[in-house]
């Protein structure tokens, strides 16, 4: 169910997929467990990550 999640996020925060993106969401994954948890490309509002364990093939970065 985890990684179904993961999908789902994925497909509605690339602003490529303009049909899916859910402009300026405000994101909260306070303490998820995210496994090969890819953000490279994607745009949020605002993304709260406290507490997150990342595993496996994981990359994020942020834009200030």
């Amino acid at each position: 169910m985890r990684l179904a999640a993961q999908r789902i996020l994925g497909a509605h925060v690339q602003p490529k997929q303009a049909a899916q993106f859910w402009y300026d969401m405000q994101l909260d994954l306070n303490g998820a467990v995210l496994i090969d948890f890819r953000m490279r490309g994607c745009s949020v509002g605002n993304a709260t990550f406290s507490g997150v364990s990342f595993s496996g093939d994981s990359t994020r970065t942020s834009s200030a």
